[in-house]
């Protein structure tokens, strides 16, 4: 692959496409990370602000470890308050705790030992990438206001003798720490990236096995696959054998394309009553099955819904939709094989549909 400065920079190497796609991953893991952190980082630095508290000869150390203390706490609520319903905020949570990281870094160094803030920044430049997940253009900005505002810092406050040497550390090791911390950041966007990849390989393959192209429903591959897996009739079983009405006369009259019409309005209406009880599949040409579990709901309820579904649809092509179908209970279906709750199902649904055609005077042979 072709190496892009701009996608490398802005999307660890990945086009606009691959890193909104990986976002969700990507939004879900730090948040977790977050929450970690700030827990760390609040449980440290308030152990440091205990330890210092009546020790005159760290005054200044009490002061840093407050602010240490202090920033995790402050973002810590924000996150439980706000960032989990809103993910901008948690984003902009993480910019400041990395932030909040780096002024802490600084502030010890400023008022302590010569090497504190080297610490923090290899603490910061390993740590951080391994944590959390963001363009490396952002780590690249961050390193680079810091060391900034150090070297501007430094020269007032630091010792003459250890400023040199302090300074030269800080550059290098920032300079080290990020040029890792940036191509660590772009190992964890393709890592994120062949994951999401192998996710959708594998769902198209399951939507090739068991889901009909033409409705979303499960297929009859499908179908099998779950009666298989079924040992007995659950109390709340609900089977139905489904069967349009009328599906020959519209392909005579309008074409194959009403046919299709119908039968993606079947599917949509039975899914959209029974999608929260259980599995609609469409077993072939006209032919659909729904397996579900009605829990309180009762049975009359679902089959009123769906009823009030057909009844209401209108399409394009053709503005009536007309079905016939034949249920089984759990109650009845207590002693009974599955097998002969689909025979029995399927027995009451071509009773339903010959009723259906002699009561409208069609002939069946033109349905």
């Amino acid at each position: 692959m072709k190496f892009n400065l701009k996608d490398f920079l802005l999307r660890g190497s990945l086009n606009r496409e691959q890193f909104q796609k990986v976002q969700p991953l990507v939004s879900d893991e730090n948040r977790h990370a977050l929450l970690l952190s700030l827990i760390v980082q609040l449980l440290y630095f308030g152990a440091c602000l205990l330890g210092s508290l009546g020790v005159s000869e760290m005054v200044s150390k009490r002061l840093v470890y407050g602010i240490g203390t202090a920033i995790p706490a402050v973002l810590l609520i924000v996150q439980l308050l706000i960032g989990r319903r809103h993910p901008g905020w948690q984003t902009a949570l993480i910019r400041l705790f990395c932030v909040g990281i780096m002024i802490t870094g600084m502030l010890c160094s400023l008022i302590s030992e010569p090497n504190d803030f080297t610490i923090m920044l290899l603490i910061f430049f390993f740590a951080v990438p391994m944590i959390f997940v963001a363009p490396p253009v952002e780590l690249i900005v961050l390193v680079a206001c810091t060391d900034i505002v150090y070297f501007i810092l430094a020269p007032g406050i630091k010792p003459a003798d250890i400023l040199r040497m302090d300074m030269i550390d800080v550059g290098v090791y920032s300079t080290l720490g990020m040029v890792l911390g940036v191509f660590q950041m772009r190992g964890r966007y393709r890592r994120y990236w062949l994951e999401t990849e192998a996710v959708d390989l594998a769902d198209v393959r399951y939507r090739a096995a068991f889901i009909d192209q033409l409705t979303g429903a499960f297929n009859r591959n499908a179908y099998n696959k779950d009666m298989d897996a079924q040992k007995s009739a659950p109390e709340d079983l609900l089977y139905m054998a489904l069967d349009l009405n009328g599906l020959k006369a519209a392909n005579d009259t309008f074409g194959h394309v009403a046919g299709d019409e119908l039968i993606i309005a079947t599917a949509h209406c039975m899914q959209k009553v029974f999608g929260d009880y259980g599995k609609v599949y469409r077993i072939g040409g006209d032919e659909f099955t729904a397996v579900l579990r009605t829990g309180e709901r009762s049975a009359g309820e679902l089959l009123d819904a769906l009823n009030a579904a057909v009844d209401g649809w209108k399409g394009s092509i053709v503005n009536k939709l007309s079905v016939s179908y034949g249920v089984v209970v759990g109650a009845e279906a207590r002693t009974m094989t599955l097998h002969e709750v689909e025979l029995l199902a399927d027995k009451r649904m071509y009773q339903a549909k010959s009723d259906y055609y002699k009561t409208a005077g069609i002939d069946r042979r033109r349905r």
